[in-house]
């Protein structure tokens, strides 16, 4: 084992190593992929992501024995794996995405249920970064889409607003109707300092790819002919809108109108 690299360090290279083999074509193979970087990107996440489902699998066994102790080692290791597991399915989805190869799995959902079961996905994350998120839903928002997708695009819209807000900050969601009869997620919020470039193409910085979670946002509210959409107002204000056609939207009965944003 080399100095300094550790056991993980090793068993990732591998995974790695592995990924970057099953990519290489063979002798008798035909043309290379013209997106390799993106199948190698890809083909890690789907790796990874499988060895981290085995460790919140234990984690959460580690959970329910009993110690105070081991009840908090277990919930970070959960944290911190669901994290990971969040940033590996953004790469895996912008990749397919790049390649033409990210596929919707349509059907009926409730708007509301959708944004609830975002915030749950965020809620640790807001209480480490002493973010309260609050939440303005309407009854009879239903919708046509792929709900699980969806509700990660919201859940990746809060967090990556929460990595800008402030200490003791406040972000607000909103689910709203386009004046075409469409539907929008409205997600508010005070930004510290917004990112420079363009905020919708991820980035390298110091060695680490970062900046996936509103390109990945964006990519699928436009596989479902809508849009991301960002709103700066006076004072850091921000405001990004996930807005849905009409031909999305099943029932639109109660939410409030918004005149900003367009389907």
């Amino acid at each position: 084992m080399c100095p300094g690299m550790s056991r993980l360090g090793w068993k990732l290279a591998a995974i790695a190593a592995g990924a970057a083999r099953a990519l290489k074509p063979g002798p008798k193979a035909g043309p290379s992929s013209p997106h390799p970087e993106l199948r190698l990107m890809e083909n890690m996440a789907v790796t990874l992501r499988e060895r981290l489902a085995a460790i919140e699998g234990f984690a959460e066994f580690i959970a329910r024995r009993d110690g105070a102790h081991a009840a908090s080692a277990s919930r970070h290791i959960c944290e911190s794996s669901g994290e990971l597991n969040r940033f590996l399915a953004d790469l895996q989805d912008f990749a397919r995405h790049e390649q033409s190869r990210l596929s919707l799995v349509e059907g009926e959902a409730d708007a509301a249920e959708l944004v609830e079961a975002a915030l749950s996905a965020c809620r640790s994350t807001a209480e480490r970064a002493d973010i309260t998120i609050l939440a303005k839903l309407a009854d009879g928002v239903e919708l046509r889409c792929d709900a699980a997708r969806i509700s990660g695009a919201i859940a990746n819209i809060v967090l990556w607003l929460a990595d800008l807000a402030p200490a003791g900050g406040i972000i607000l969601l909103r689910l709203m109707r386009t004046p075409q009869g469409g539907a929008a997620v409205a997600v508010t919020g005070m930004a510290d300092a917004l990112p420079e470039g363009d905020m919708f193409t991820p980035r390298s910085e110091a060695g680490r790819l970062t900046g996936f979670s509103l390109p990945v946002a964006r990519r699928v509210a436009l596989l479902h002919s809508g849009d991301l959409t960002v709103e700066q107002g006076a004072g850091g204000v921000i405001t990004l809108y996930l807005v849905l056609p009409p031909g999305r939207v099943i029932a639109l009965r109660h939410a409030e109108a918004c005149e900003r944003c367009a389907a």
